[in-house]
């Protein structure tokens, strides 16, 4: 079985930016982190086993206090050029 491809939106509190980059880019399954400007902060790029491990860095994102919103898109298929 392939493994699970996706992104994760994220919104930050203002200013602390640096403290929550620092736990997210060491998380396992985590492959890139863009810092966006827009509706949202920043962007995850992530490539996991299975459900098991999107659902643990989900958790670990969540349970960093400055970050205040997630958002989560699998990838259903890729379109190469």
């Amino acid at each position: 079985m392939a493994n699970i491809e996706g992104i994760i939106l994220f919104n930050l509190v203002k200013g602390c930016e640096k403290e929550a980059l620092d736990q997210i880019k060491n998380l396992v399954g985590v492959k890139k982190i863009f810092v966006v400007c827009g509706e949202h902060d920043g962007v995850v790029v992530f490539d996991v086993k299975n459900l098991n491990e999107l659902k643990k860095i989900v958790k670990m994102m969540r349970a960093i206090k400055v970050v205040t919103k997630t958002i989560t898109y699998i990838a259903v298929y890729t379109i190469s050029t």
